[in-house]
């Protein structure tokens, strides 16, 4: 499916079906918002914002819908932005999920 594309119930379990998908793993953020520091540099102040995001996640069973596992991660102060916490996130996600014995690792 295209990003934001309005896709039908239907539409998306026949999707999901046709691909022999297991589980799907919905993530859904929550809150954002940055961490504000000052720091003096001389004779003046510098103000440096750092992003932070709060994510709930859950992995739900593809054929009934059943919730496997749920949580709420949060990605705080990293200073490359959103897409660094993105990443974070992702990698959090799939080190427990791995860990838990929902998916494969290396």
């Amino acid at each position: 499916f295209g990003v934001n594309d309005e896709v039908s119930y239907s539409d998306f379990k026949h999707k999901i079906d046709s691909a022999n998908v297991d589980a799907i793993l919905f993530i859904n953020e929550d809150q954002y918002w940055a961490t504000v520091s000052y720091n003096r540099v001389g004779s003046t102040i510098q103000e440096e914002s750092q992003p932070n995001s709060a994510f709930h996640c859950y992995l739900a069973d593809a054929a009934t819908g059943e919730v496997l596992w749920l949580a709420r991660c949060t990605v705080r102060g990293v200073f490359a932005g959103y897409d660094t916490l993105n990443n974070y996130l992702a990698r959090r996600v799939s080190r427990i999920l791995k860990n838990e014995g929902y998916i494969y690792g290396e």
